[in-house]
Order: C-alpha cells, then structure tokens, then sequence
C-alpha cells in the first residue's frame, strides 16, 4: 500500500467438534473390575471434522492402588473410524480372605480425558498451502472427562463377625472391608442377611485391628429393642432421628464395629425393605445405639449415626438440640442440612469432592441401602418408619432435599 503495509488473502475453515464414542464391557450400572476394556471410538469423518485425542489418564484412590491400565497402543490422536482400547489389570492381593476375615473390596478412581485435535495438515493441503504443521489442539479437556469407578471383591464367608487388619498407610477408599452375616443369624422379620461395608477413611497411619460383629435382632435385649420401636419409651430416640415419627423399626440386624474411633470412616449396611411403603425410604437412615441420661438414670436410645460425631460437642435429645461445630441449634436442622438421597459414590461426584465430609450422611434407596460419614465406633443399625406412620414426611424431606440439590 501507499502506506509501506502488506497485502494478504486470507482463508477461514469452519471446523466441527469431534465426535466419539466411550463404551466398556463392564457390567451396565456397577464399577469395572480386572479384565474389562475400555473402548474410546471416533465417529466423526472428514478433514472439517475435529479428530479425538487421548488426553490426561489419572488414577486415584489412595497411595496403595491395586490396579493398572494397559493402552492397546497406537497414537493417542484417533483417526475417523478409529478406536483405541485400554484394559483394567488387577495386581493386588488376590487371595481368598480366610474364614474370621472380614472381605476385602479394592477401589480405584480412573478419569480418561479427551479432546478435539484438528486436521491442520489435511486442512493446509486441501487449501493448495503448504504447511509444517501437523495437528494440534483445540483445548486441553475440551471433550470432557469419562469417569470410571474400578472395584474389586474377594468374599470372606458369611459370618456372624470377623477381623482384618488395615495395614499403616491405607485408606478404606482404595482398600475397603465387608461382611456379610449368615442366614442363621439374621432376623425371622428380614429376607435377606445384613451386609455392612467400610466404604472410605482418612488414611490410616499406624497398622489397625477392625472387628465387625452382627447381632441378631431376635437375640438383642428387650430394652434394646424397645429403645426404638416401643413409642411408649423411645421419645429420646425419635427426637434424635430424621423424620419425626413415634413408629421407628429396624430393617437390619444391629452392626458392632470397633477399631476405627477416633477415625473419619464412612460406614454402609443394607436395608431389608419388605414391609415398608416406598414412599417411606425417604427417612431411610443409619442409627447408632448410645445412652442419655433420664433424670439421673442412664436409658438406651437409637440416633442418626452421625450424632455420635466428635463435632458434636453438646447433645440433649430430650430437648432436641445440640452444638455442632460450634454452632447450636436443633437436631432435626442439622440432620436435614446434612443429609444427602443418593449413594456415597454419588454424594462425592455431586460435591466434586475428593473426600467425605465428617457428619455427611445419606440414603440409597435403590440400593437399599443407608450410610454415614463418622469418627466413632459401637453399634449400628438401618432404620425406616413402619408403613403408615409418618404423616408429615414429606414436607421435610422436600425442603431437605431442595436444600442439598442446591
């Protein structure tokens, strides 16, 4: 130009998002365990048409990860058509627990990142113009994340109690344990044995003995029994427990766990729901069984298992209040602001969390199952309302629900 400039011609191509494919030959809704493949196929086609790249592989679960990934091979850039594989290998202990062993439940997280890549080269050389680039990226995660839950059982056999030993340096997220009781001892009133599971922890820093015993609930004590399900003695109790009903019942056998006080764990059992109206799991939960004192005499009452928390500082359940982290208030708002519907897995990929909150706890009513994030030992039980009971419910649980979904 008259002004010293440069003339140039430009040229604009318009480039679609890849589009791919991540399937696995794992089991529909569970995790994926030793020998299940991974399948990441590119369905796009054309130089316009971003490929998909295989972008940050991470695995996590703790320091001690019992499993590796093995990569088909070929570029991590997929062509059109393309597909590239990579298989789950379980490397841990694979013997079998011992009778008097608990059952051992080997977790992993795996997150496979991927992203579009464009056909720079193709695009160059479709345009007449000559170009030393290849490909590159459009984004580093721009496709997004898959996220797989990797678990591997090795079954003790059913017993009515068991022991196991976390070694220095674990985490019961990467290396759980579990029981599940015998039909012998399991209730008349229930379909199927209780199973319990030790679904997380902080991780533990010297070697630990954990005990599990079940308790039949035919074979507990009276006063027990009707610390929960007998409206005529267990105020204490109702005003401890989500969903404020008089008609609380037991639908598992009672848990004994020791070992793990003073320890973040996050405890799950099963729920028998034969008896019990759908539209009741909403107040599904895990008790824990302590003792209050009543006018200078020490009585029994089942609470919500998160109440026995060394956040919780100040309890009185005749009153319905505590102090909780410093803050006092009543029962039924704590346990409503705490509560999570939904499996833990769930309650952790909701929260984007890499870790349980202490006192978070929640229901898992396809499952049948209830759990709860503590740092305190005794007895445990999973608890719904008998059928008909609860009237109020629902009102409740809607704000608490809208409140957590928030």
């Amino acid at each position: 130009t008259s002004q010293g400039g440069t003339s140039f011609n430009t040229q604009y191509a318009s480039i679609d998002r890849a589009v791919v494919a991540v399937t696995h030959d794992g089991a529909v809704d569970g995790p994926l365990t030793d020998g299940d493949v991974i399948t990441i196929s590119d369905q796009g086609a054309g130089i316009y048409q971003a490929h998909t790249a295989i972008g940050q592989v991470n695995m996590s679960g703790g320091e001690k990860l019992d499993y590796e990934l093995t990569f088909a091979g070929g570029s991590p850039v997929i062509g059109h058509g393309e597909s590239r594989t990579f298989t789950v290998g379980y490397v841990g202990d694979a013997s079998t627990p011992l009778a008097g062993e608990l059952s051992r439940v080997s977790r992993a997280d795996l997150s496979i990142g991927l992203a579009d890549r464009v056909d720079v080269s193709g695009i160059y050389a479709a345009a007449g113009s000559p170009s030393a680039w290849t490909q590159e990226y459009a984004g580093g995660n721009s496709l997004g994340s898959s996220l797989f839950h990797l678990e591997t059982r090795f079954d003790a056999p059913a017993a009515t109690g068991g022991t196991s030993t976390i070694t220095a340096g674990s985490n019961l997220s990467t290396n759980g344990l579990a029981l599940n009781n015998t039909t012998e001892n399991t209730s008349g009133r229930f379909a199927a044995a209780t199973n319990m599971e030790l679904l997380d922890s902080e991780t533990i820093s010297t070697s630990t003995p954990v005990q599990v015993d079940f308790l039949s609930i035919d074979n507990a004590a009276t006063e027990v029994v009707d610390a929960l399900e007998n409206s005529a003695v267990n105020a204490a109790s109702i005003a401890g427990i989500y969903g404020n009903t008089e008609k609380k019942e037991f639908t598992s056998d009672i848990v004994e766990v020791s070992g793990l006080d003073g320890v973040l764990h996050v405890l799950q059992v099963d729920y028998n729901d034969g008896d019990t109206a759908s539209d009741k799991e909403g107040a599904a939960q895990l008790l824990w069984q302590t003792t209050y004192d009543d006018a200078g005499e020490p009585k029994i009452a089942w609470v919500n298992a998160v109440l026995g928390n060394s956040n919780i500082t100040e309890l009185d359940l005749l009153a319905g209040s505590l102090t909780a982290d410093g803050n006092s208030g009543l029962i039924a708002d704590y346990l409503e602001g705490t509560r999570f519907e939904g499996s833990y897995q769930a309650y952790l990929l909701e929260g984007e969390l890499s870790a349980p909150e202490l006192g978070a706890w929640g229901l898992d009513t396809v499952n049948n199952q209830v759990w709860a994030v503590i740092d305190h030992n005794s007895s445990f039980v999973a608890s719904v309302p008998e059928p008909g009971s609860i009237m109020l419910f629902g009102i409740t649980a809607l704000v608490g629900l809208a409140r957590r979904r928030r």
